[in-house]
């Protein structure tokens, strides 16, 4: 009996224990796996404010605060994932945070760079490649909302069907937008552009607003400080322009078929000068014509003597005030033009009239060489007919012949008059218009004595005539004339 009852008291104390250490195994998390968990009580952590500490090798790698702040290789993570920045990023090295297979693409971060690479080499980086907008920086706290650093272009934009770089450079006091770099105008110290702007269509390569200071700002200690290149133009600027110097390619190996050209005073006499003011309602204000009274030409005008002179031109009266800056953040928001008119207009080249100005003058003073050449020849005339101080011997000098007092006025536009004398021991006389080439123009029949002829400009081409007095068939006396319209 007694044999019995040890024996069902064994029984019971081993079912009692195997029951127990069965009851801890369920509770116990072991490193094969477990079973039978519920999520609800069964966890990993503490259940007072005590950090959990995970370690490897004896020395502690990760650290959970009470307060949830998680820090890897930091001992006082700051915020929810805090990780030690000791380690810095380069193509070689892993770096602190890497995204990807270091044998092929992947990306790593540490304190203050972010790097895309492929199997130990640099490769791009995307933002948003599927859609969205990234903006880098702060209007009002930051210094540059974004700066770009390359060997060929510091920013480099490409665009399907709009503008290639966000396009918008918006500024209240300083610059929109700001290029400096070591080569002037380069990007780099190589030399490139600090800012570059190209536009395959129609529109600005760059456009710059800014309320107070320089809407497109370029400065040069040894080369170009701003450069445009257009087929239609370069540069359009509303207002005044100063400089302090001006220069235009005239190099003879920049030019073909070059030669000499004529009747200079016969184009600007066409030319009409006007006093006129630019107009300053509605939206032609907005173009920053001058005031005030002013002198020039219409281009209308100009296109029909001078057509390569006149080019077309538009104005967007949009660009004069864009529309208001909106919130960046406000992904919605839309700028909306303050005004928004395209004005045509034509414009002329001044600078071309030059040559045309110049070549009148020489014109002008041949003719006035002639006249002055005609003069002393008269003066000498004159003189020696009062060196005679005998009326008849002069009266004898102006009987042997026929002869012409130089017509008046010259040049002329309208008419000018011939006065001649003819003795009346001629049978006939006239007066013949030659033009430079010796061509007879004109001829007048002539009476005897001391008598005059009108000769009408609009009966002859404007140009240098030669005209002679012809008695009983000899030319007798000469002079010329120059007519002008």
């Amino acid at each position: 009996m007694k044999k019995n009852t040890l024996k069902l008291c064994l029984l019971t104390l081993i079912t009692l224990t195997a029951g127990a250490f069965g009851r801890q195994a369920q509770t116990n998390w072991t490193i094969t796996g477990n079973g039978n968990i519920n999520a609800t009580t069964n966890f990993l952590g503490t259940t007072n404010n005590k950090p959990v500490i995970f370690k490897t090798n004896g020395a502690e790698r990760m650290r959970l605060l009470g307060n949830g702040r998680f820090g890897i290789g930091e001992k006082k993570p700051e915020t929810l994932l805090h990780v030690d920045g000791t380690t810095g990023v380069s193509l070689s090295s892993p770096g602190l945070v890497m995204i990807g297979d270091i044998a092929s693409y992947n990306t790593v971060m540490d304190r203050y760079n972010i790097q895309a690479r492929y199997n130990g080499g640099a490769a791009s980086l995307s933002l948003n490649a599927y859609g969205g907008t990234v903006y880098a920086g702060n209007y009002l706290n930051s210094a540059y909302g974004l700066v770009g650093a390359g060997k060929y272009e510091g920013i480099y934009g490409y665009t399907y069907d709009s503008v290639g770089i966000g396009a918008y450079g918006y500024s209240s006091y300083w610059h929109g937008v700001y290029g400096y770099t070591g080569g002037g105008l380069g990007a780099d110290p190589e030399g490139s552009s600090g800012v570059y702007g190209y536009n395959a269509s129609t529109g600005y390569g760059v456009g710059g607003y800014c309320n107070s200071g320089s809407g497109i700002y370029g400065n040069s200690v040894n080369y170009i400080g701003v450069y445009g290149v257009g087929p239609v133009y370069a540069g359009f600027f509303v207002g005044d322009v100063y400089t302090t110097g001006s220069y235009l390619p005239s190099d003879a190996k920049l030019k073909q078929n070059v030669k000499d050209f004529s009747s200079a005073m016969d184009i600007i006499n066409k030319l009409h000068p006007k006093q006129y003011e630019y107009r300053q309602d509605g939206n032609y204000k907005l173009m920053n014509l001058p005031k005030g009274n002013r002198f020039g030409l219409i281009s209308e005008d100009v296109a029909q003597v001078l057509p390569n002179l006149v080019k077309e031109a538009k104005f967007n009266t949009a660009d004069a005030q864009p529309a208001a800056a909106v919130d960046p953040k406000d992904r919605s928001a839309k700028r909306t033009p303050v005004h928004n008119e395209t004005i045509d207009f034509k414009t002329v080249n001044y600078i071309e009239l030059i040559p045309v100005m110049i070549k009148g003058m020489q014109e002008q003073e041949a003719v006035i060489s002639q006249q002055q050449q005609q003069i002393d020849e008269l003066k000498q005339l004159v003189k020696k007919l009062i060196a005679s101080n005998s009326s008849d011997a002069k009266a004898a000098d102006i009987s042997t012949g026929a002869y012409l007092i130089q017509n008046a006025p010259n040049p002329f536009s309208e008419n000018s008059i011939v006065k001649y004398y003819v003795p009346s021991s001629a049978k006939q006389a006239q007066l013949v218009i030659y033009n430079m080439n010796g061509k007879m123009m004109k001829s007048y029949k002539l009476s005897p004595g001391m008598n005059t002829v009108n000769i009408a400009a609009g009966s002859l081409p404007s140009g240098q005539y030669n005209y002679s007095l012809l008695a009983d068939g000899k030319k007798v006396d000469s002079k010329s004339m120059v007519i002008t319209k």
